[in-house]
């Protein structure tokens, strides 16, 4: 599964990368390690009080009255074994494997298998009513389309997105979606420059064939 890495801004001005685990939304399902796939980045800022671990770690160190050889090994130790190094290592990990995974050149056959595959995967999402009835769900679709390799037609798939977006499946109907919830979408893809691509998709009188 491709996997998610957040990325804090840390008030101590730190910006660190974390692992979050599996994509909620993999669309190159089912690869492996060296197989084509993409990690996807969660932005996130940190609260006023939200110093990294190692930050915090040095304070603490500080106010023991370490100091020199003894605070370093201190800092060095405790952070080492503590979950936000692990996560980062994880995070480093990750993304080393998908870079690695993007690198070549594919043949344009194996492109458009990639892309066929991406588009069945947004259809089959889509399959879980219920599950993208939810707000949050159809933002982590969308952020992780927009932010797919070049190699992939992003485009076309936000715009199969919009088109899948209102329509209910399993009834078969156009449902369509809540104001809210076209404003988010629309903002993420127009900021991703994709947003003529969305209003397309959401134009359309049922959803694109893959």
């Amino acid at each position: 599964m491709c996997r998610i890495v957040r990325q804090t801004n840390h008030k101590c001005g730190h910006q660190l990368l974390t692992d979050m685990g599996k994509s909620k939304f993999c669309l190159f399902y089912p690869h492996t390690t060296s197989e084509f796939h993409a990690v996807c980045i969660a932005y996130v800022n940190g609260t006023d009080e939200n110093l990294c671990q190692e930050c915090r770690i040095r304070k603490e160190a500080f106010k023991k009255g370490l100091r020199g050889p003894e605070k370093y090994e201190y800092v060095r130790a405790t952070y080492e074994n503590s979950y936000e190094s692990k996560s980062r290592q994880r995070a480093r990990e990750a993304i080393s494997n998908a870079n690695e995974s993007q690198q070549g050149v594919f043949s344009p056959a194996k492109i458009a298998e990639m892309n066929k595959n991406a588009r069945a995967q947004v259809k089959f999402y889509f399959g879980q009513t219920e599950r993208m009835r939810d707000t949050n769900q159809k933002v982590v679709l969308l952020k992780t389309i927009v932010q797919m390799p070049e190699i992939i037609d992003r485009s076309g798939l936000v715009e199969l997105f919009g088109s899948y977006v209102g329509f209910n499946l399993e009834k078969d109907v156009w449902e369509g979606i809540t104001y809210t919830d076209s404003a988010i979408l629309t903002s993420i893809a127009r900021k991703a420059g994709f947003a003529y691509a969305l209003e397309d998709g959401l134009n359309a009188d049922r959803p694109f064939e893959v």
